[in-house]
C-alpha cells in the first residue's frame, strides 16, 4: 500500500488534533495571517526575496502571490514561473507558505 501523502499545510492539519496550549502560544505558519501579496510592476527577484524577508519579520505566516493590472513581467511567462519558484522556495526554506493567486 502506498503511504499517504502528508497533510497540506492550507488544510489546518492541527484541527485535527487534542488542543494543545504549546500550539496556541506558539502558532506554526498556517495559523498566523496571509495576505494578499499585490504583483503590479515588472518583477524583481532580489526585490521580491528580500520583501519575503520582511513578511517574515512583520510574523506573516506565508502570503498569496496576487497578479494584478500592470504587471510587466509576462505573465505565466518563462521568467514569472521562475520568479514564482524562486518565491515558493525562498518561503518553503523560512517555513512560510506561498499560494499564487489566480483569477
Amino acid at each position: 500500500m502506498k503511504p499517504a501523502p502528508p497533510p497540506n499545510p492550507l488544510t489546518y492539519p492541527q484541527a485535527l488534533t487534542p488542543f494543545s496550549y504549546e500550539l496556541f502560544k506558539k502558532p506554526t505558519a498556517e495559523y498566523h495571517g496571509c495576505p494578499l501579496w499585490a504583483w503590479n510592476t515588472e518583477l524583481d527577484k532580489d526585490a521580491l526575496i528580500r520583501q519575503i524577508g520582511y513578511l517574515e519579520l512583520m510574523g506573516f505566516g506565508g502570503f498569496h502571490m496576487h497578479v494584478r493590472t500592470g504587471l510587466d513581467t509576462k505573465y505565466m511567462g518563462k521568467e514569472f514561473m521562475h520568479i514564482v519558484k524562486t518565491c515558493v522556495d525562498v518561503a518553503e526554506q523560512k517555513g512560510m507558505m506561498a499560494c499564487l493567486y489566480v483569477e
